[in-house]
């Protein structure tokens, strides 16, 4: 068991979006909407086992891509390119699971598809058409 990180992502004056997400996750959502768009407000138990850092740094890649005219994937601007990336993304995953305060539950795995970002990941990749985001999504 580990805690997802609640975040408010400020889009606009008037929209403000709480995302429950991995506490990796953050550095990345802050490089993709920039850290003055980012607020962590608290802390989420969830009943899932930590994620193998290869798979979950291809999930981070798929999700965020990149941004501009920039080849290279937010996760990669943010923990590194190749292994030396998912060595990087493997710490912070490793300190998540140190930092909960419950021991991990036997059975429970974390789903690479989950989707904390509650549907609206095409709101946060403009990058993205809706169509692409789907095919993510299943």
């Amino acid at each position: 068991m580990f805690k997802y990180t609640r975040v408010q992502l400020n889009r606009s004056e008037t929209t403000v979006i709480t995302l429950d997400v991995p506490p990796w996750e953050v550095p990345v959502l802050a490089a993709v909407n920039g850290e003055d768009r980012i607020q962590v407000i608290g802390e989420t138990p969830v009943n899932k086992m930590l994620p193998d850092p290869a798979a979950e740094f291809d999930r981070l890649v798929t999700r965020y891509k990149h941004g501009g005219d920039s080849e290279m994937p937010y996760v990669a601007a943010v923990y590194g390119i190749g292994q030396r990336g998912v060595e990087q993304l493997a710490k912070e995953i490793a300190k998540a699971g140190r930092d909960a305060e419950a021991p991990p539950v036997q059975g429970a795995e974390y789903d690479a598809n989950d989707d904390p970002l509650g549907g609206l990941f095409t709101d946060l990749m403009p990058n993205r058409t809706a169509t692409e985001a789907v095919e993510i999504r299943e």
